[in-house]
């Protein structure tokens, strides 16, 4: 029991200090923007500069997807823009721009607190189930037998979750999600 204390505090805060996912993409330079916030059709960008893409303070409150192709396997998708590095971008010439995208992963948090309160739960059951292998205490040792499994479940969700959260950025998306603005919904209410 002594050992659980001292494992668990440790696990819980290095799983919730947030786990982020970041990605490499190529924007083309006059890449498509569409703000979430108005089922309005893509419009252009018609600038070369990334500064210029960079969503402004107005439209800061609508998130603004930025058409893109990942980095990794050259698969077109639209990212968040305000997910989007814009101070360090790189100019591929006639390719486009290439940028980095980075955000906090709920789904990887998740994953990685299961496992290692998982793992914490899994050491303590061994340590129980060798005590009482050693001591030829058969309650003990079946306890530490029973907790040590109990913890694979936990363990194994921790791994799904993580996985999950890896082949989904909450930054990307196939295609950008229109939603209509508040006032339309409530005028189409009445």
């Amino acid at each position: 029991m002594r050992v659980l204390f001292p494992v668990l505090p440790v696990s819980l805060v290095a799983g919730l200090c947030g786990c982020f996912t970041h990605e490499w993409y190529v924007v083309p330079r006059h890449a498509p923007s569409e703000p979430s916030a108005s089922p309005a059709s893509p419009a252009t960008s018609p600038t070369d500069s990334p500064a210029a893409m960079r969503p402004s303070d107005a439209a800061a409150s609508a998130p603004i997807w930025v058409a893109a192709q990942r980095r990794s396997d050259d698969k077109k998708v639209w990212v968040r823009s305000a997910a989007i590095d814009w101070t360090a971008v790189a100019s591929l010439g006639d390719q486009g721009l290439l940028v980095r995208a980075r955000a906090y992963n709920p789904a990887v948090t998740a994953g990685s607190t299961l496992t290692w309160v998982g793992t914490a739960i899994s050491l303590l059951g061994s340590g129980l189930f060798l005590a009482g292998r050693v001591r030829g205490d058969e309650a003990l040792f079946l306890a530490g037998s029973l907790t040590a499994l109990s913890a694979e479940p936990v363990m194994w969700a921790g791994i799904g979750y993580w996985l999950a959260g890896t082949m989904r950025p909450p930054f990307e998306s196939p295609r950008p999600v229109v939603t209509a603005p508040a006032a339309a919904l409530s005028d189409g209410a009445r």
